[in-house]
């Protein structure tokens, strides 16, 4: 598994976002000149479709030229001062976007005009999990060195339309002297990863946030954007996030690569020939069970400096367990079968977990450890979690669903 290529680089970086319109307006009562768009009276609504998506915003709204990031660089590097050598760091410590929008709000009777600015990255594979879970850290640990910040910022998580969302929030000194809060939504739309920072005037964004939302709820991939693939940065698929869900996407500090297979691209997995996948596929027919009902999951190294330990997850209805959980078992690298495993019962991160031997585990440079096996009951799912670091265990099995 490779580490991707946002490695430390913030992802969305919120702040590069606000910056996109905080330079541009600076929190004026008027927004920098429009690009073509109808006035404000125009149309009950205008569609903004800057790929790879689109927006629908209410009457009032007109779209703006976003910050030249670029250009904003070079004149940050010709000012001495703590502020610009700041704000210089945040953007270069942002993933670079792959499209933007800006949209000011002239309609509204604000003083200052209330503003959003969003901005695309792709996706590279990585599941919704895990960008919404590292943007989240990232984000609100950078924001707080943010030049003018008033107080920490916070996060939580909401439900838009378009999925499980980030949300952050943080007050801001405007250049004119005025205190702003900004609300960052950060969330997955198939192949790419979508920022969106709302701003206003702080005494007003109560009132705007309900409208804020609501026009988020009308994202739209474009045709071609939700055509393309999402697959994992190593490469692999993700065809059974609800079992992808369940693992852990870091560990002792260190980002996991997760990925998962339902179907006969987990027999595939497994070993079974094409001849034989027809063949199990008229067993687990026999036997009740639908071969898209088997999955797997897997968390393992996203940088192949870090040491090779694993976290599986297994989705095996019971009627099929002894027909595939041998190859199963084999495929996660064990040594030999079910019946002469000697485990040991322990209690682990909270949870009743049986722990196998070394020599259970084929040792090799690209899995190490003995395996702790740990079973849902309530989700009917299984996972093995293999390494020879017993910290590292106990803290992926406190992190796996009871």
């Amino acid at each position: 598994m490779l580490r991707h290529r946002w490695a430390g680089r913030t992802v969305a970086g919120l702040a590069a976002v606000a910056l996109l319109i905080g330079c541009s307006s600076g929190g004026a009562s008027r927004p920098p000149t429009a690009t073509s768009a109808p006035t404000p009276t125009a149309a009950p609504t205008q569609s903004v479709t800057p790929t790879p998506f689109r927006l629908d915003f209410p009457d009032g709204w007109v779209v703006g030229q976003p910050t030249d990031l670029p250009a904003l660089l070079d004149e940050l590097e010709t000012m001495d001062s703590d502020e610009a050598r700041k704000l210089r760091e945040l953007i270069e410590a942002s993933a670079t976007p792959t499209s933007a929008l800006v949209a000011y709000h002239v309609g509204s009777s604000d003083e200052v005009v209330p503003d959003v600015g969003c901005t695309t990255l792709d996706r590279g594979g990585l599941p919704v999990k895990t960008v919404l879970d590292l943007g989240e850290e990232q984000n609100v640990e950078h924001l707080a060195q943010y030049p003018g910040i008033v107080g920490a910022p916070t996060s939580d998580r909401l439900t838009l339309p378009v999925g499980e969302t980030v949300r952050v929030r943080w007050r801001w000194e405007s250049p004119a002297g005025s205190e702003r809060t900004s609300i960052g939504y950060l969330f997955v739309g198939g192949p790419i990863v979508v920022t969106c920072v709302f701003s206003a005037a702080s005494d007003t964004v109560a009132g705007h946030e309900p409208g804020w939302e609501a026009i988020l709820g009308t994202f739209e991939l474009t045709a071609a954007a939700a055509a393309s693939p999402a697959g994992s940065p190593s490469g692999r698929p993700h065809e059974a996030e609800d079992v992808e869900s369940l693992l852990p996407n870091k560990i002792a500090g260190r980002w996991l690569d997760t990925w998962s297979v339902r179907g006969e691209s987990v027999l595939d997995l497994w070993g079974y020939s094409a001849g034989e996948i027809a063949d199990v596929r008229e067993q687990l027919a026999a036997l009740g069970v639908d071969v898209d009902d088997v999955a797997q999951g897997t968390a393992g190294r996203s940088d192949l400096a870090d040491p090779p330990y694993f976290v599986h997850a297994f989705r095996i209805p019971a009627a099929a367990r002894d027909l595939l959980g041998g190859r199963a078992i084999a495929a996660a690298g064990f040594t030999r079968d079910t019946d002469a495993w000697d485990l040991e019962d322990r209690e682990i991160g909270g949870k009743e977990v049986a722990v196998g031997p070394l020599d259970l585990i084929h040792q090799t440079e690209h899995e190490r450890g003995r395996p702790y096996l740990y079973g849902s009951t309530a989700l009917d799912v299984s996972f093995i979690v293999i390494t020879d670091d017993e910290a590292w265990a106990e803290e992926a099995i406190r992190a796996l669903p009871d």
